[in-house]
């Protein structure tokens, strides 16, 4: 081979190092999964691959049981999905929660998701395998430009009534005593009155998301009505399919023992044609 030949075969190589280390970020190692459910104990183990392609942002979530190698394809239905992956980002002033595509045959959960430079963003990839429970891993990306010159957020207290919308809710605490259960009252109004145009989202009154904003556990419950005895959340493998889920404009959180700290909130809940997410800090003391 001539000097000229060599040169273009180098040229060549360089090119397609570069492609490598620049170009999709699924050839990188895929990320492992921190287990993040708050009171939970891991049963099995998450891995994550992104893929940047077209100015998008796709994960592929894959998990298996401890010891073996061939992916879970047998997950329990839980609120109409088999995973609700909840994103936030590191300022937690945005939250995403989206529902992935699940290849049966590859046991792969897959979503295109916008995720902006300059940040860093926890996502939580919540599901039940069957036979198993809810298990809950976390994973940190960080798109684009290194984040971590990211100053740590300021989370400062939430009043007790935020608007999301159209509507008000109100959180009847903020403050809540540590290590022991909570019941916590929301109330959704609009124009000053008591909504009367809510719906169910996802089999439930409402969604509601708790992220320790030091730790970052995670705990995503289902709010009950006035009369309801059951909580939605946490039934496993129960066939829920009878159930005919109702939406209120008073509603009861039943929230498990937070450890000390601050966490962030957000009740996601449908109203009229939208879907609406109000935002809160609550302290556990």
């Amino acid at each position: 081979m001539d000097r000229s030949s060599r040169r273009r075969v180098g040229a060549l190589v360089s090119v397609i190092a570069g492609m490598l280390v620049f170009g999709s970020a699924a050839l990188a190692a895929p990320l492992s999964g921190t287990f993040a459910l708050l009171g939970g104990k891991p049963s099995v183990m998450a891995q994550m691959n992104v893929q940047t392609q077209d100015g998008k942002d796709q994960i592929d979530i894959v998990q298996t049981k401890a010891g073996a190698t061939h992916p879970i394809v047998d997950y329990t239905v839980d609120m109409t999905q088999l995973m609700h992956m909840v994103i936030v980002r590191d300022d937690f002033a945005t939250f995403i929660h989206g529902h992935p595509e699940f290849n049966a045959q590859t046991g792969h959960f897959t979503i295109d998701v916008p995720l902006s430079p300059n940040h860093r963003y926890y996502v939580y990839a919540d599901s039940a395998p069957a036979g198993i429970g809810q298990q809950v891993f976390r994973f940190t990306l960080e798109p684009g430009s290194a984040a971590a010159s990211v100053p740590s957020p300021s989370i400062t207290p939430s009043p007790a009534k935020v608007a999301a919308g159209p509507y008000t809710v109100a959180l009847s605490e903020t403050t809540v005593p540590a290590n022991q259960p909570v019941a916590l009252q929301a109330t959704v109004t609009r124009n000053g009155q008591l909504a009367t145009d809510l719906h169910p989202y996802l089999g439930a009154a409402a969604h509601v998301v708790f992220v320790n904003t030091s730790s970052l556990d995670y705990v995503h419950v289902h709010p009950t009505l006035p009369g309801q005895q059951m909580e939605m959340s946490g039934m496993g493998d129960m066939d829920t399919s009878g159930m005919k889920p109702e939406a209120g404009p008073k509603m009861a959180l039943h929230v498990p023992p937070l450890p000390v700290g601050t966490y962030k909130v957000w009740v996601q809940f449908r109203g009229g044609s939208s879907l609406d997410v109000a935002p809160f800090t609550i302290d556990a003391r």
